[in-house]
């Protein structure tokens, strides 16, 4: 069975190449969304085993209070295995720390090589 992604990014264009990418590879992407408090109410009816998650979310919730790790912990209350990579602009170390300290299980920079996303999500899943 095809590992079950969901992409959450507020860029449009970064969105469409990873679904392209992952579902070129066998990755059935069952969403993707620009919108935090959308993602994490798909989130929760989907129940996905992996989400790729970028650190800044346009979002409803507390007047767009709502970081990635935000909603990393809230899907992981959802389902604590998912499988959570961060690939985002704002790679400044403290939010790497912080996000990996919160429970993701990778932090990719971008701009990202597409040949590294695949590689690393695969040792993700792999674990």
């Amino acid at each position: 069975m095809a590992v079950r992604v969901i992409i959450v990014d507020d860029i449009f264009n970064t969105r469409g190449a990873l679904r392209a990418l992952l579902s070129e590879r066998g990755y059935n992407v069952v969403g993707d969304f620009e919108d935090g408090v959308e993602a994490l109410d798909f989130f929760k009816e989907e129940k996905p085993d992996l989400a790729i998650l970028d650190y800044n979310l346009n979002c409803t919730k507390n007047g767009c209070a709502y970081t990635g790790v935000d909603l990393m912990k809230d899907m992981r209350n959802i389902k604590p295995t998912v499988k959570i990579v961060f690939i985002s602009a704002n790679a400044e170390p403290a939010i790497i720390k912080k996000a990996i300290a919160n429970g993701a299980s990778d932090f990719i920079g971008k701009p990202f090589v597409l040949s590294e996303v695949l590689d690393r999500i695969g040792k993700v899943i792999s674990k």
